[in-house]
């Protein structure tokens, strides 16, 4: 693509048709024609090209105009543009695309110098993408033009486009931009700039496509286990006759768990025999076999220059997927939802193209084509991690025995409760039991899985089997390196199950001793109280003349891979766990085993000697134990705040006394070389609020030998938090993503999906995106920001409604839904009558009127407000549920 602005091209015309003839060029925007309407076709033609242009009928100037190859099917898109703009939206369908995009709707812009139209120019934009997302499925867009310094940051965060132009086009500035589509970006290579058409003071930008070639719709086989309602009943007639004399009979609490097994797996390969499915990788789950034979018959026809046979086919595939789409949900999918949730949620995920990724690592002297031998070299990096310290030796330990009493027991009905209670969509294990079998059969199974916990508690030994996890490792960041993997181990359900018992025993010891600025794994806490917390503390510092506030963000390396067993059971011992416990979390650390799933193949097994697992039930609370004496508050100045392994240190001081956070963090770098722990510089920030006119220097933080760098936004569990206490950048953010994920409601529209499951899918997937901790920062925003995200649900009811839509209101009428800012004061309320109710948080509120006043009030039920000298204060989180509380009173 070429893209040039030549102020006049009819002048300009041989040396144009000179560039885009030597340049190869396939599509050629011209920004500034000067085009008018008198002007004959044959000066504006260029041979063997198509033109699609708009020029001023009542003024001279302006006028964009695109040329296409002949060679490439292309047509102007039936999109209104009002007569004051300068648009041209043309579709192309060149003959070789990307797998995942349909056709390419292009669109010219010519946005004058000094405009007063800005907003209109980007609101009328903004429709018609959408409008054409909406016609075209899977449709790629592209938007370039001369915009002259118009701010399109928006536009992009919006509609998922990126600025590709970085190098200057007039002068030193970038005013010709090409905004294009992900997919789109990743085909072409990063545009460069040409000398000017002419006597133009622009330069040309020439986009060219990457060559590639196209890869192959691979057979991929996987091994699956049909649990048919005939073989349940079979293998439920079997369970309720067996006595589990093989498990009674053994002694040591390994053996019974082996019986268990050897008996369980026997029976299910019996009763539910696997069988080995062959799947194409890049099949949408509509197509049929029927319909790959028909394409392999016009390719056939294509061959042989059969071309009246090829047209005929070509229009009997098209309608047959438009059939194929529209019935495959009504036929196949549509039921599922009341008779199979979970599988309508895995449809309905397919059908929108959000199914998992394909997950392509490539490691340097490992061949990709050997699934094994990259699930075995992910699984040498992961797990060298956790090798890095000596396993656990119990003499080391503390003395803790004899205990006072023996450990708990496990009674049957309680077992048989938790087992009915597990749900259907937990990943298996390496054992590879479905989670249905065992809810079914929970009654049955609860018996002899109660007697193996009771014998593990007893001897203070888990069984190994118990112990084994598959990781699955799941990508930081895409692509995927091998340095950014995250492993998630995927323990069998009926550890998971024992683990959960044993769990709630260890929380219910040590919870009086919990430090209680943590608030990550505990029930009634979640991210929203973290960053209430942090928040109101800078915002009450802020809120007083002459005060600044440090704010450090931490970060370990590999947080739970370098737990020191020894370090982490001693810390239980003195939160105060009962020692009969005590054995028996020691052998769930010790010896654990591991393997990575790859594509299909598995790794070898191998050992770790520290860590705890992600995905247990455990390893969570051991590692909050394990962090609990980190920065106390009797040994430090500053305020901390805990969340898992995210732990974030502020002070607040005057501007004028010395800064004392420095000495914190010295001793939070003293206490990770004691445990075993240690920071990760370069992902730890700093954060300074401070609204004095003369704010003091930034104090230098350092940890080890480096300094920590200063940042004026941070992403903290999911909220960007600005220096300047805005919501701005955090509005931005959530706003893109929501709008990433319009295209799953355009897709499923395709296929047939009435309004009721269009708002459903609405609700579950894009509605959370714009509401994820919104108690944080809705009560400080700005009339632009709340209307920023209510233009999402707009777009998103446009989108369901189609042609139906007429106006926000009718269509909030019509779908029973509520605006985004009222739902977000309902969820503020909702959070603010949380707060009221708990024991633990109730302290952040003020008292009520009637506790504070001995005299008879006439709202001495209502609370007594926060003393806020500014208004930023008092748009925040805790004095706005207070006055949400108020008046409810």
């Amino acid at each position: 693509m070429l893209l040039t602005n030549t102020r006049s091209l009819l002048n300009k015309m041989d040396e144009f048709q000179a560039v885009i003839s030597t340049s190869a060029v396939d599509v050629a925007v011209v920004t500034e024609t000067w085009f008018t309407p008198n002007l004959p076709t044959e000066a504006k033609d260029i041979p063997n090209y198509n033109l699609f242009s708009k020029c001023w009928s009542d003024r001279r100037g302006g006028g964009v105009a695109v040329y296409t190859r002949c060679t490439i099917p292309s047509k102007p898109l039936d999109i209104a543009v009002p007569t004051d703009l300068e648009y041209v939206w043309v579709q192309l369908r060149p003959h070789w695309l990307p797998r995942s995009v349909s056709s390419i709707a292009l669109c010219a812009v010519y946005h004058p110098p000094n405009s007063t139209r800005d907003d209109v120019l980007l609101e009328f934009l903004a429709d018609s993408i959408d409008d054409v997302r909406r016609q075209y499925s899977g449709v790629g867009v592209v938007v370039l033009g001369d915009f002259n310094r118009l701010d399109v940051s928006t536009l992009c965060s919006e509609h998922s486009l990126k600025p590709v132009v970085t190098v200057p086009t007039h002068k030193n500035a970038t005013l010709d931009q090409v905004l294009a589509s992900d997919t789109l970006v990743q085909c072409y290579q990063p545009p460069t700039a040409d000398p000017p058409v002419g006597a133009s003071d622009h330069n040309c930008v020439i986009w060219s496509g990457r060559s590639s070639s196209c890869g192959q719709n691979k057979v991929v086989k996987k091994v699956v286990r049909p649990l048919r309602q005939s073989d349940l009943r079979s293998f439920g007639s079997w369970i309720t006759e067996h006595h589990w004399e093989e498990v009674y009979s053994a002694a040591r609490a390994t053996d019974k768990c082996s019986a268990f097994y050897s008996t369980m797996c026997s029976a299910i390969e019996k009763y539910f025999p696997a069988k080995t499915v062959r799947l194409h990788e890049r099949d949408k789950p509509w197509m049929t076999p029927g319909l790959k034979a028909m394409i392999l018959l016009r390719q056939k026809a294509f061959r042989e220059q059969n071309l009246p046979e090829v047209k005929r086919l070509l229009n009997k595939i098209i309608s047959n997927i438009q059939l194929l789409k529209a019935t495959f949900y009504q036929q196949k999918v549509k039921g599922l939802k009341k008779a199979d949730p979970k599988k309508w949620y895995q449809a309905i995920k397919e059908m929108g193209n959000m199914g998992k990724r394909h997950l392509n690592i490539d490691i340097p002297g490992v061949s990709p084509s050997s699934a094994v031998d990259v699930a075995n070299a992910i699984n040498t990096h992961l797990a060298a991690a956790s090798q890095k310290h000596e396993p656990l030796r119990l003499h080391d330990l503390p003395a803790y025995l004899p205990a006072p009493a023996p450990p708990p027991a496990v009674s049957v009905w309680d077992m048989w409760n938790r087992l009915r209670n597990i749900k259907i969509g937990k990943a298996v294990g390496p054992d590879g039991i479905s989670p249905r079998i065992i809810r079914e059969f929970a009654c049955e199974l609860s018996e002899p899985l109660c007697d193996v916990m009771n014998t593990s508690l007893c001897q203070g030994e888990v069984p190994d089997l118990f112990k084994d996890a598959d990781v699955v490792p799941i990508p930081k960041e895409m692509p995927p390196r091998l340095d950014k993997l995250r492993p998630i181990s995927l323990t069998s359900i009926f550890a998971k199950v024992c683990e959960g018992i044993v769990r709630d025993w260890c929380l219910r010891d040590i919870l009086p001793n919990l430090d209680p600025r943590q608030f990550g794994s505990l029930h009634g806490c979640s991210t929203a109280h973290y960053l209430a917390r942090l928040v109101h503390n800078i915002l009450e510092a802020a809120d007083k003349p002459g005060y600044v506030t440090t704010l450090v963000l931490t970060d370990f390396s590999r947080a739970f891979d370098y737990v020191h067993h020894q370090t982490a059971i001693c810390k239980l011992i003195d939160l105060g766990v009962r020692p009969s416990l005590v054995p028996w979390v020691s052998s769930f650390l010790s010896g654990r085993r591991q393997r990575v799933r790859y594509q299909g193949a598995v790794s070898d097994w191998v050992t770790l000697t520290c860590g705890v697992p992600q995905g247990t039930k455990l390893g969570p609370l051991v590692f909050l134990a394990l962090v609990n004496d980190a920065l106390p508050s009797n040994e430090t100045s500053s305020d901390s705040f805990k969340y898992v392994d995210d732990i974030s240190v502020s002070e607040s001081r005057h501007v004028s006394a010395r800064p004392k956070i420095r000495e914190d963090i010295d001793g939070l770098t003293r206490w990770t070389d004691t445990n075993y722990m240690s920071l990760n510089p370069s992902k730890c920030k700093v954060m300074v609020f401070c609204f004095a006119r003369n704010p003091p220097p930034t104090p230098e933080i350092t940890v080890g030998p480096s300094q920590l760098e200063v940042v004026q936004a941070a992403r903290i569990l999911g909220v960007i938090l600005q220096y300047n206490l805005k919501w701005t950048d955090h509005v931005t953010m959530i706003v893109g993503k929501g709008c990433k994920r319009l295209y799953v409601l355009r897709t499923l529209k395709k296929h047939g999906l009435d309004t009721s499951d269009l708002i459903l899918i609405y609700i579950g997937f894009v509605r959370p995106v714009l509401e994820y901790a919104c108690v944080i920062w809705h009560p400080g925003l700005t009339r632009d920001l709340s209307t920023k995200i209510e233009r999402v649900q707009k777009r998103s009811l446009r989108a369901i409604l189609g042609s139906e839509y007429v106006c926000y209101q009718s269509a909030l009428d019509s779908t029973g839904l509520s605006r985004l800012d009222a739902r977000r004061d309902e969820l503020c309320l909702k959070f603010a009558r949380s707060l009221i109710g708990s024991d633990r948080y109730r302290a952040w509120l003020p008292p009520r009127r009637a506790d504070v006043h001995k005299r008879t009030l006439r709202n001495s039920t209502k609370l007594a407000q926060f003393k806020c000298r500014t208004q930023r204060m008092a748009n925040s989180t805790l004095p706005y549920c207070v006055r949400l509380l108020n008046d409810c009173c």
